[in-house]
């Protein structure tokens, strides 16, 4: 998923959260493309914010940043998980 391989991206959310199966699902052939990424139980990214970069006078800019770089992943899981497939 290009989204997530973006420099970017990855300078603050450097990875998904780990929680994953050890295997692919037994629906699927192992051979699928995508069955790395089939295997997480759930798609999260966190960045931690320390105490010094709260007090930071550009906090919010910050922030506004982080989210405009989240929110292409964010539009994409919630286009996968809609029931229309239309956002």
């Amino acid at each position: 998923m290009d989204l997530v391989e973006n420099h970017d991206f990855k300078a603050f959310y450097p990875a998904l959260m780990p929680d994953k199966l050890q295997k692919g699902s037994k629906d699927f052939p192992t051979d699928t493309p995508a069955l790395e990424w089939l295997k997480y139980k759930s798609f999260a990214v966190v960045h931690a914010i320390s105490d010094d970069e709260i007090s930071n006078q550009v906090f919010a800019e910050n922030v506004l940043h982080e989210f405009r770089l989240l929110h292409p992943f964010n539009h994409y899981i919630n286009h996968a998980i809609s029931m229309s497939g239309e956002l």
